[in-house]
């Protein structure tokens, strides 16, 4: 369908529920997800050192994963641990037509895909629906299948 909504926009909001990450030659040491890229298992990532607060993880290619040279020595390799069924917040932004049943065939999708949704909340504009459903996901290829199902929609 003309369902309006891309990669960028959604996977942005994901939030993560779990640590899920094993730093290179580190045990026990606080770990935070930057809210500024929100890294989900999938992404390339990298963490950076703080100054009392653990370790940051970001996205790779982050805009503030510090490009100073004298910063480098505060990056350290991160990579994801995923045993065990850990599942993250998707927010789905979508823009679609306001048709009879719309909600209800979105919801089929996600249902059949047999993915929990935590909250949904649509606005009508005119002919247009806006809103966002909150899902959970087991990393960004699943998000990427209910995606590509939902775009499949008519309208």
């Amino acid at each position: 369908g003309d369902s309006e909504f891309t990669v960028d926009k959604i996977l942005r909001p994901f939030t993560r529920t779990t640590q899920g990450v094993t730093i290179q030659g580190l045990d026990n040491v606080m770990v935070q997800f930057a809210k500024c890229c929100n890294p989900i298992p999938g992404d390339d990532i990298v963490g950076f050192i703080t100054r009392g607060r653990g370790i940051t993880v970001h996205r790779s290619n982050c805009r503030n994963i510090p490009k100073i040279e004298s910063e480098q020595d505060r990056l350290i390799d991160v990579t994801w641990d995923l045993k065990g069924g850990r599942t993250f917040i998707a927010r789905l932004n979508i823009i679609c037509e306001d048709r009879k049943n719309m909600m209800y065939d979105i919801m089929a999708v996600i249902r059949e895909m047999n993915t929990n949704i935590l909250s949904v909340n649509f606005d009508v504009e005119g002919k247009l629906a806006r809103g966002q459903v909150a899902i959970m996901v087991e990393n960004v290829r699943h998000a990427g299948r209910i995606i590509a199902k939902i775009k499949k929609i008519p309208g």
